[in-house]
């Protein structure tokens, strides 16, 4: 008796959450087909398109201006940065990766200049579009802090020489830049992309009306390949690409020979002037002579501080797999 009745009880109960559940289904139901809702979520969803576009122009590589900012945290108080003139400051992109990282150690520590870092986070640095940025992007940035801070402590004279770095969010587009960088690679094959950082790179240079330091060392890929053979000054800071004119006679030369009824396309060397701004104080170094040095000049501690993952893991480690880390340099226990 008492089991028919808790079963009779159960029974009754759910009728009456069906009887409940139904109207409520319904009563949602109308809500969401209601137009004026519609309405509003279609206005939600144009304000988050709205504000997307908005991060990706006021994050860009291809905006109106350069613009670049200085992080406060790097600015010391009572230390001035203005010490000396531009023309003898050296400009250079830092990533706090090996190679870029040993241009600034043998800049400002081995050779005593004033300089400049300049680091690239605008969103799309890579690719054509995007909001994110590179992965390891938080890593590199979270290396050249800890790095500026061993080397302030370690060598406190050289606060005033070590500026701020700048953090480059947009690039002024240049559209006839763009077309000659993608150019380079249908014609010649350099870079694995013809959307690439090297571009970025080229085309902020070119803008910000400077020499700028690039840290690439005996590499034999990309842009080591794409500018050797058309290099001045090799093992000094001044090395630069040809000029204009030596360019054109090296095309004289290499073309003279083409027939051009093959349909064979001619390379046209002048395209390489994109990169007249960037300087290869290093690139006559392999990474084993870069360790080397440091070691010599003990300044290998350094450089074991150093970023070089382009996909960290969750946890921040170097994922071991990329192909930068597959090229780092083994750095453990050596002295």
């Amino acid at each position: 008796m008492i089991n028919e009745m808790i079963t009779s009880f159960h029974r009754h109960t759910r009728i009456m959450d069906m009887s409940i559940t139904t109207p409520i289904l319904q009563v949602i139901k109308d809500f969401l087909s209601s137009k004026i809702i519609q309405l509003i979520f279609g206005l939600i969803l144009l304000v988050f398109i709205g504000l997307y576009l908005k991060k990706r122009y006021r994050a860009n590589c291809d905006s109106i201006e350069n613009k670049y900012y200085r992080d406060k945290d790097e600015i010391l108080i009572g230390v001035n940065y203005h010490l000396y003139h531009s023309s003898k400051i050296r400009y250079l992109f830092w990533t706090g990766g090996y190679d870029s990282t040993f241009l600034l150690i043998q800049a400002l520590l081995i050779e005593g200049f004033p300089i400049q870092p300049i680091y690239i986070k605008c969103q799309n640095l890579d690719t054509q579009f995007g909001i994110q940025g590179r992965e390891n992007q938080y890593k590199e940035i979270e290396t050249m802090k800890l790095l500026r801070k061993r080397i302030i402590i370690d060598y406190p004279h050289v606060k005033p020489m070590f500026l701020p770095t700048l953090y480059v969010y947009t690039i002024k587009k240049d559209l006839q830049m763009t077309h000659t960088f993608r150019k380079i690679h249908q014609q010649f094959g350099f870079f694995t992309r013809d959307v690439t950082q090297y571009e970025r790179m080229a085309r902020f240079s070119i803008h910000f009306n400077r020499p700028i330091e690039v840290g690439l060392e005996k590499c034999g890929t990309g842009l080591d390949v794409a500018t050797q053979g058309i290099r001045n000054y090799e093992g000094t800071k001044e090395c630069q690409i040809l000029s204009l004119a030596e360019l054109e006679t090296l095309n004289k030369l290499n073309n003279a020979d083409t027939d051009n009824t093959s349909g064979h396309l001619k390379k046209d060397y002048k395209l390489l002037t994109i990169f007249r701004n960037f300087r290869f104080p290093i690139v006559h170094m392999t990474k084993e002579d870069v360790k080397q040095f440091s070691a010599r000049q003990k300044k290998l501690y350094l450089l074991q501080m150093t970023w070089t993952c382009w996909h960290p893991t969750i946890e921040g480690k170097p994922c071991n797999t990329c192909p930068q880390c597959l090229k780092r340099i083994n750095l453990d226990n050596f002295r």
